[in-house]
């Protein structure tokens, strides 16, 4: 009894016990209880008014100690002193009880710690999405609501105890499976996680993903887990796999060079076909800005920058321009580029552009080619008219000349030696224009 405390005596009057006071107290007794000062002779209403105000439940105990000689054990809070005490209580004689008191506050913080504990996990595993359950000997053992919902089950009735594992799986993927929870069970493997097509309880097929590990559940081993509906996942995945498939073969399909640039990081993803454009290896540059300005042409260079300037700004829906590229060798290659903005802040600033590049080296020489066959023709034509309209002065001048002479040849009597009679099969000219 080395740390027990002698705690109280008890005075009666009648067969009820109205009042108590302290008549020794053990060395143990400050270090339980925390109180240092002397009790001896005081009543305990004046140390712990609690302990006796408002406390019917103890004095009634007391009492019933007394006058039975039964010794009780029990557990009380004291306010005061802000701790959980446990009580021994017995009777050596009429008129006398003494308590031997265990200080229990860790003990009872801590189960009640545990107790809240267990309810927020209760709670958590009541109210998570994802299906939680206990196997045993393949049969269900417990399951919460996010697995009744999962499987389309009403009530865990109807599973516990009543469907299998395999039930829940599908045909493919049973063997599988069950070859998997034996492996765990007999600790072959750690820790579970696997993905399986499970049945849903309409027939319907679903994926889903499963976490598990073993455990001791009444005695023989037991696997406990969650599982997740990975369906839509599963679906979302498939659908990226063909786009980026498409998105490769369209790659491949095409000369154009695809950029994606995280404006974040400043650092862009260039595609095989940018960097032969450029003529740059991937390990010779840093695919960023700088690296970008880099391969214009400086005269050029100004009205990229205002371009692109003015669609991340949200002025423009996209950011289309040719320029001329300047490769690694210095070569010189005519490019349209173009990009978008795809993603941006809260603020609208940018954090992701993407675009590309398309060599039209081939149509811009073919443009060059046309504008000079044009400047070329409007040259020639230009001369062919001046060469026209001295021609056409000349014969008229000569047709003047032969008029002149067969007038004359009239004057003198004699035929007119030059045939002008088409002259007279010419239209009629308008007024203000120069008579043959």
């Amino acid at each position: 009894m080395m740390n027990s405390v002698v705690h109280a005596r008890i005075i009666f009057q009648g067969e009820t016990p109205v009042d108590m006071e302290y008549i020794s107290t053990n060395p143990a007794f400050a270090t339980v209880t925390g109180i240092t000062e002397s009790v001896i002779g005081r009543r305990i209403s004046e140390v712990i008014p609690s302990y006796c105000e408002n406390n019917q439940e103890s004095l009634e105990l007391f009492g019933r100690v007394a006058a039975t000689g039964v010794s009780t054990n029990w557990e009380h809070y004291l306010r005061e002193l802000n701790r959980w005490f446990s009580f021994m209580i017995y009777s050596p004689s009429h008129g006398e009880i003494i308590i031997v008191t265990e200080n229990i506050t860790e003990r009872k913080q801590a189960e009640m710690a545990l107790r809240d504990s267990e309810g927020r996990f209760r709670a958590l595993v009541e109210q998570s999405l994802a299906g939680i359950y206990i196997i045993q000997d393949d049969r269900f053992r417990y399951v919460n609501p996010g697995f009744l919902t999962l499987f389309g089950y009403d009530s865990p009735e109807a599973l516990i105890d009543n469907v299998s594992v395999a039930d829940l799986v599908s045909p493919e993927n049973r063997e599988r499976v069950g070859e998997i929870m034996r492996r765990r069970i007999d600790g072959e493997v750690a820790d579970l996680h696997y993905i399986f097509v499970g049945l849903h309880r309409d027939g319907s097929r679903i994926d889903v993903e499963v976490h598990g590990r073993t455990f001791d559940y009444q005695g023989r081993p037991a696997i406990i887990g969650f599982i997740l509906n990975i369906t839509e996942r599963k679906t979302a995945e498939a659908q990226l796999r063909i786009s980026e498939e498409r998105l490769k073969l369209a790659l491949n399909a095409t000369s154009d060079g695809l950029w994606d640039w995280d404006l974040r990081s400043g650092l862009a993803y260039l595609t095989p076909h940018y960097y032969e454009m450029t003529g740059y290896l991937p390990d010779q540059v840093t695919p960023d800005f700088e690296f970008f300005k880099q391969t214009v042409h400086p005269d050029d260079l100004p009205h990229v920058l205002e371009t692109m300037e003015a669609h991340m700004q949200g002025k423009t829906p996209s950011s289309d321009f040719d320029y001329r590229l300047v490769t690694s060798s210095g070569e010189i290659k005519w490019i349209r580029g173009r990009g978008r903005v795809v993603e941006r802040d809260a603020e609208g600033a940018p954090l992701r552009m993407i675009g590309t590049i398309a060599d039209i080296s081939a149509r811009k020489a073919v443009e060059e080619a046309l504008r000079r066959q044009t400047r070329e023709l409007a040259q020639r034509n230009a001369e062919l008219e001046r060469f026209n309209r001295a021609t056409v002065g000349r014969e008229l001048d000569m047709i003047a000349v032969k008029q002149q002479v067969n007038e004359l040849s009239r004057q003198l009597g004699q035929e007119p030696p030059y045939p002008l009679a088409f002259l007279d099969t010419l239209p009629v000219q308008p007024k203000g224009t120069a008579a043959l």
